[in-house]
């Protein structure tokens, strides 16, 4: 064999060596990167653990806002309705008896009629509406030598209206009751440096009604503008309506105690409710 061809045989050997080389190199299997064991990174330190945070505990003034401001709202749902009212009132240094009223009101115009179902007044009818009869009470007496007179009309802040009430039939109701401790309670807020306090938060029946009662402790000078020296309210648990006010005065005299139970809401009563033509009255 020539020298030339023999190198060319060598020459070929050898490519096909190379190539079978590279080839098995394109097969070989990669490594899978997932399975490739990787060296941990150094774990951060652990946070301390924060201490839990202590709920403070409602304050009584927290509590009172939150029983007030559900009376609020509850008032304004209650356009209209019913309720036996007892009333008893310390008036010109006189304690009066202990009046019990079925009373029937309405918010807006605000109108009462009011009927006395127990002595000393049984019998006893009142009847104002806001813009009707000219704005005056239309009353009468159930029995005694007054009674004779028949129906009157009387003007709601004279001296007969008056007679053994600290407040007129203007002002009768729930409504103005709620609005009366609300002003307190606000300025109240407004004024920390008076330093009310609202202590006896308990609970009661009042006319076999569930309440929540608190106790307001207010400053003695009339002058910081406050309603009362002391109020005890009574709240219905499920109404969040009043069924007891109790009022002291700046000499810290218990002089108005009123109560509201049976109540009715928004029972549907219209303007012949409060009409003195109504055949169920006797005016």
């Amino acid at each position: 064999m020539k020298f030339a061809t023999k190198l060319t045989i060598v020459l070929c050997a050898c490519s096909l060596l190379v190539a079978g080389i590279s080839f098995a190199e394109d097969k070989a299997p990669k490594a899978d990167a997932a399975k490739v064991a990787k060296v941990p990174a150094e774990a951060p330190a652990a946070a301390p653990a924060e201490a839990p945070v202590e709920k403070k505990p409602e304050t009584m003034q927290e509590k009172m806002g939150k029983l007030l401001g559900k009376m609020l709202k509850a008032s304004k749902r209650v356009k209209n309705y019913t309720a036996v009212f007892t009333k008893q009132e310390i008036v010109d240094g006189k304690l009066w008896p202990l009046e019990t009223v079925f009373m029937k009101a309405k918010a807006k115009p605000h109108c009462v009629y009011m009927k006395w179902t127990k002595d000393p007044n049984k019998g006893r009818e009142s009847l104002y509406c806001k813009g009707k009869y000219d704005n005056e009470i239309q009353a009468h007496e159930g029995s005694g030598f007054s009674s004779i007179f028949g129906t009157v009309s009387l003007d709601p802040k004279g001296s007969m209206a008056m007679k053994g009430n600290r407040h007129p039939i203007t002002e009768a109701g729930i409504h103005h009751t709620v609005n009366l401790i609300q002003n307190d309670f606000k300025l109240a807020q407004k004024h920390p440096e008076h330093g009310v306090i609202y202590t006896n938060f308990l609970e009661a029946k009042i006319h076999g009604q569930p309440s929540y009662c608190v106790l307001a402790m207010q400053p003695e000078d009339k002058k910081l503008g406050y309603y009362a020296y002391k109020a005890e309210i009574c709240i219905h648990k499920k109404l969040s309506l009043p069924t007891s006010v109790k009022i002291w005065d700046h000499k810290d005299k218990l002089v108005e105690y009123y109560t509201y139970s049976k109540y009715k809401i928004n029972p549907g009563l219209t303007d012949a409710d409060f009409d003195k033509e109504n055949k169920e009255y006797d005016f």
